[in-house]
């Protein structure tokens, strides 16, 4: 029986993180952190410092919205709202608010910018929308599958490596999505990285926000009214593991004197593990 393909994970970085930030959006540019956070009232956008967790700009945004998903085009940087149909736009530098908006219909969720420029935006369904910046104006959408099934509750967004990586409203997995199939072509299993004695409320504090650093290739993960920012790299995990449940940790890595960090992923398969090493960039 075919299977999606799904990958284990470990967590090499942890950071701090504002217990109070409704964490929505997360993105990284130019070695710079950006957030937004939600919840009427609280909502901002906010610069980030990524080791100390302190909140170097704040923008709040009217208190009569939710903000959602935050991505950046160019020197601006675009804030969803929950249903309010409205997208936000902040100069990236200052956090100043532009004196223009756009409108799109239906509720936003999580919002990403592809390699070639234009917008990906979810809406808590199964579909991804592919806007252009310039009005936000729909210029093709795709359905997000599973061997065939619809995949709904994408929230949170990030293009990585022509990718379109998917965090799933109170999942612990991430899908990672064909651009043009909407194929989803494997899953990275975040089970155990929130945590349970770091669960403040269960109704709350779930995954929630992806960053991807292009320059480093560290993927940043952090929780709706979480206390920690993490990094994690992602090891191959033979599908069949599934029926056996949590299996160990499939992804180790040690020093090594050829000064790099070396990786070990491994298999598990039904008659033992195999495995290979592989070099990777920090």
């Amino acid at each position: 029986q075919v299977r999606t393909p799904v990958f284990g994970y470990e967590v090499v970085e942890r950071y701090p993180h504002d217990r109070r930030a409704y964490t929505q959006g997360l993105l990284i540019v130019d070695g710079k952190m950006y957030e937004s956070t939600g919840r009427n009232g609280e909502s901002s956008v906010r610069l980030v410092d990524v080791e100390t967790g302190e909140v170097l700009k704040r923008r709040a945004i009217d208190a009569s919205l939710f903000g959602e998903g935050l991505a950046s085009v160019g020197g601006l940087l675009y804030q969803l709202t929950w249903k309010s149909g409205r997208a936000l736009l902040f100069d990236r530098a200052s956090l100043r608010r532009m004196s223009y908006e756009y409108n799109y219909p239906g509720e936003g969720w999580g919002l990403t910018t592809s390699s070639e420029g234009q917008l990906v935006m979810s809406d808590g369904t199964a579909t991804l929308r592919f806007l252009d910046p310039k009005g936000m104006t729909e210029q093709r959408r795709i359905t997000v599958t599973d061997l065939g099934r619809p995949v709904r509750n994408l929230n949170e967004l990030e293009w990585i490596d022509g990718e379109v990586w998917a965090n799933v409203w109170k999942r612990n997995r991430v899908a990672r999505i064909d651009p043009v199939t909407g194929q989803v072509t494997a899953w990275i299993d975040l089970r155990g990285l929130l945590g349970s004695t770091r669960v403040g409320s269960p109704l709350e504090d779930v995954l929630n926000g992806i960053a991807h650093d292009p320059e480093t290739g560290a993927i940043y993960r952090c929780e709706l009214d979480g206390t920690g920012l993490e990094i994690f790299h992602y090891g191959l995990r033979n599908p069949q593991e599934l029926a056996f449940d949590q299996l160990g940790t499939l992804f180790t890595g040690d020093n090594n004197s050829d000064g790099g960090d070396r990786a070990r992923i491994v298999y598990i398969m039904e008659g033992g593990e195999t495995g290979w090493d592989m070099n990777y960039q920090t």
